[in-house]
């Protein structure tokens, strides 16, 4: 009985081996969050701060065919210029925004640090 479970176990760690390196991603540029997005609030007012234009990220991840992949992607937060509306009304931008986790700029981007791939 040993001897017909060797030739199935085989193929099943070559699966997982197959399944573990399948995937290799790569950074293209793509937009993270669309211009007039609300991407935090100002504190002390708790008024709305907005994307002025639309923020991209140079490392979003991909799957595909290319050079210079990685088999591993890591959280990221899309930054970019804001603007908001103080408590008395008057305007302020941003040039280099960065909200805190859990807005809608969190993307998946490579993580260059893991093992290359093609």
């Amino acid at each position: 009985m040993t001897k017909k479970l060797r030739p199935v176990l085989g193929l099943a760690v070559a699966g997982l081996v197959g399944t573990a390196y399948a995937t290799c991603y790569y950074q293209i540029t793509n937009v993270c969050v669309t211009g007039g997005t609300q991407v935090g609030w100002f504190p002390d007012c708790f008024h709305p701060i907005y994307a002025q234009a639309d923020w991209t990220a140079q490392d979003w991840a991909t799957t595909g065919n290319g050079s210079n992949g990685h088999i591993g992607t890591k959280s990221a937060i899309c930054h970019g210029a804001a603007s908001y509306t103080d408590c008395q009304g008057f305007n302020h931008t941003y040039p280099d925004y960065t909200p805190d986790p859990g807005w809608p700029s969190d993307y998946t981007a490579v993580d260059t640090s893991t093992t290359s791939c093609q």
